[in-house]
């Protein structure tokens, strides 16, 4: 089985294991892509782009203004090579700082990025402003983003 992106875990992996089959991803695919997205996700939330579609469809050219990325803390939880690109792409847009969560350190997230490691995923949600999830799902991340951490 090849799938012609990063993730796998829409793969059954025990049930080809316990078959022989091989299964094979493309990591590191459209690293670039993700991160872009990450991008337009955020600034369709803080500058409240559906409402504004939406009034403008309507004939109501005012809606509210939103709110500039610039001066923000950005959260990025998991600092592989999509997590370090949308820090990268983060700087561009002059936030206040780049904080990170992973349970492995990527010394490229401290020392290329200037970013910063929180000790836990609380702490993290305490202190970003914008939070990008950018690990891979696993059965040790799945629920990782918990209601009591949302709250």
């Amino acid at each position: 089985v090849a799938v012609a992106f990063t993730g796998y875990d829409h793969v059954d992996l025990e049930h080809c294991r316990k078959r022989g089959i091989a299964v094979a991803n493309v990591p590191g695919y459209s690293t670039d892509g993700v991160a872009e997205l990450c991008f337009g996700l955020i600034f369709s939330l803080l500058r409240h782009i559906p409402i504004a579609h939406r009034h403008v469809r309507m004939g109501n050219w005012s809606w509210p203004p939103g709110h500039e990325l610039s001066g923000k803390s950005m959260g990025i939880i998991g600092t592989g090579d999509i997590g370090i690109r949308v820090g990268e792409i983060a700087k561009a847009f002059k936030v206040k700082k780049i904080l990170g969560y992973d349970v492995e350190r990527n010394p490229k997230f401290t020392e290329g990025l200037g970013g910063e490691y929180m000790l836990s995923l609380a702490t993290l949600f305490l202190h970003a402003d914008v939070l990008i999830v950018a690990c891979a799902l696993t059965p040790e991340t799945r629920g990782l983003v918990s209601r009591k951490l949302l709250r």
